[in-house]
């Protein structure tokens, strides 16, 4: 099954900080909008979950993010409003720093390890859009979040 991974730039202070008396669907809904609202759409990307996951171990293998890419891009959220265990959809969240990494390290990955990703289409994809929006959340001083649908 196909889904949707939209990547937006945010500025972090627009987002909720506290959405504890909400459900936990209430809580995603909540961010979500803030996010579409406040945030600027950079790209998506269409692919099954198990590929879209698979492709950012592969791109964490390389930069040897120990789980860092995967983990942020599929359960995280500002402020962790969502919490690690939250019954609502996947959710991913790179916050300013967090942006800054994700940029250092996929710049720096040699050209031979390009071609490597490049190799697989959907690692391919991924990599370069979630180079391309850190690199725009970067320049902005924003964080990035990616919604699932």
């Amino acid at each position: 099954m196909t889904e949707t991974f939209s990547l937006y730039v945010v500025d972090e202070e627009a987002l909720p900080t506290e959405l504890d008396t909400l459900s936990d669907q209430e809580k995603y809904d909540v961010l979500v909008g803030a996010i579409e609202s406040d945030g600027s759409l950079n790209g998506s990307i269409e692919m099954s979950v198990d590929d879209f996951v698979d492709a950012l171990e592969a791109i964490d293998g390389y930069i040897e993010g120990d789980r860092f890419l995967p983990v942020n891009a599929m359960n995280n959220s500002p402020y962790d409003v969502l919490g690690k265990n939250s019954d609502c959809p996947y959710f991913g969240y790179f916050g300013p720093g967090d942006a800054q990494r994700v940029f250092n390290a996929l710049s720096d990955i040699p050209e031979d390890t390009i071609d490597l990703i490049e190799s697989f289409e959907s690692h391919a994809e991924v990599f370069y859009a979630l180079r391309d929006a850190a690199m725009d959340a970067v320049d902005a001083g924003y964080a990035l979040a990616i919604v699932h649908s």
